[in-house]
């Protein structure tokens, strides 16, 4: 017994020639693939507010341990300077710098130790704002002595005696935004850095 396919069953693998299309197989296979690109795509863009608030909160921490070492090996007393206003903070040996010799040195750049947030903002804090502070009422200044013990004050700096935090944010509401708070520990300056 001899068995002979069809000239439209070899030209096209079982389907008849001159019609072109795909298989619900295909179609099913491409959709799955295409839905898992966009939900990669979007898992990528909601990360990256929550990476430069990372990356920010890390930075500040990194700076504030920066002038607790350099307040404990120079033996002198040194200030975090935070404004709000103007989305910055510095590092300084006076709690009003206003000449190059009143700033630490930032050791990545040579220069006065200012680090700013926003738009016009540093590497790693364009985007990304500071808070209001939870210095206590008013006090934009934390500072560290020569023993590394942590101080808070406008004018004259006093002792911590509770935890002292600083929140960055990127986004424009409470609702919408992601947060970082960066706390100082009392009497030991120990920083931490933490999400909501």
């Amino acid at each position: 017994m001899r068995i002979t396919a069809s000239n439209s069953e070899v030209a096209g693998h079982g389907r008849a020639s001159g019609r072109g299309g795909f298989t619900l197989i295909e179609i099913i296979v491409v959709v799955i693939i295409m839905a898992i690109i966009a939900a990669t795509a979007v898992g990528v863009s909601s990360n990256s507010a929550w990476t430069r608030v990372t990356e920010a909160g890390r930075r500040l921490l990194s700076d504030l341990s920066f002038a607790q070492n350099v307040a404990v090996t120079q033996q002198r007393t040194v200030y975090a300077i935070f404004d709000t206003t103007n989305q910055r903070y510095t590092v300084a040996y006076t709690q009003t710098p206003s000449a190059a010799a009143d700033y630490v040195r930032d050791p990545s750049t040579g220069g006065n130790f200012v680090a700013q947030f926003g738009n016009s903002g540093t590497t790693g804090l364009a985007g990304v704002s500071l808070r209001p502070l939870g210095l206590g009422s008013g006090n934009k200044v934390l500072a560290f002595d020569v023993l590394g013990q942590p101080l808070v004050g406008n004018g004259t700096a006093s002792p911590v005696l509770s935890t002292q935090s600083v929140t960055i944010t990127v986004g424009n509401s409470l609702a919408s935004s992601s947060t970082m708070t960066v706390s100082v520990a009392p009497f030991t300056g120990a920083t931490t850095c933490t999400s909501p």
